[in-house]
């Protein structure tokens, strides 16, 4: 994956087949939860997520600020790891995961496998694909969608004009980061298994 945009799009097909209304029922811990949207942000997160890309108060359903929210947490995980595929393992199954990975050189899927992480590994292989992923097919369990309208609150016009306004400029530092040069996914492969447990 070469930049933001492929990284983005790569996690919508291989989380939701790029269906924005996705909902699917998981367990986090023993706690009944949901990935929501075209990323599978886990809902818990969603509010505290929403705040740190500038827009809290944003309703998930609202596909612009799905985009806004995924990108910021991508570009910080880009940010920290110098890689798209580590930024995209740290997107679903968080920082301490993606960073023992980058420290073993293990960005390969046939490694990170063969120590024993295969959800993460198989979740890679999705996401560089561009596929979805077989453990959890669209076709899994849905929340329904109800059919009452929601009002439109003062917080969530703010923050709906926030999201306007934080697309536009992130357009413009996504063409700068492009034109800055991409750094190369590493490729280096270690048998070590000192992986720690990969959380939410």
């Amino acid at each position: 994956m070469r930049d933001i945009n492929e990284t983005a799009q790569a996690i919508r097909m291989a989380e939701s087949e790029d269906n924005y209304q996705y909902q699917q029922s998981v367990d986090i811990a023993g706690t009944p939860s949901f990935r929501l949207g075209a990323y599978g942000i886990i809902d818990s997160r969603w509010e505290q997520l929403a705040e740190a890309a500038g827009i809290k108060g944003a309703d998930w359903n609202d596909r612009k600020a799905q985009d806004l929210v995924a990108r910021r947490k991508l570009q910080d995980g880009y940010n920290k790891f110098g890689d798209w595929s580590m930024a995209a393992v740290s997107f679903r199954f968080g920082d301490n995961a993606a960073n023992a990975l980058t420290e073993r050189g293990m960005t390969d899927p046939g490694a990170i496998e063969a120590a024993g992480y295969k959800d993460i590994a198989n979740y890679l292989r999705s996401v560089r694909q561009g596929q979805p992923m077989p453990e959890h097919p669209v076709s899994g369990q849905l929340r329904a969608q109800g059919g009452t309208q929601q009002k439109t609150s003062p917080t969530r016009r703010r923050a709906d004009e926030i999201i306007r306004k934080q697309l536009i400029s992130m357009s413009k530092a996504e063409r700068k980061v492009t034109d800055d040069g991409e750094r190369n996914e590493g490729q280096l492969q270690n048998s070590d298994t000192g992986v720690p447990t990969a959380t939410e």
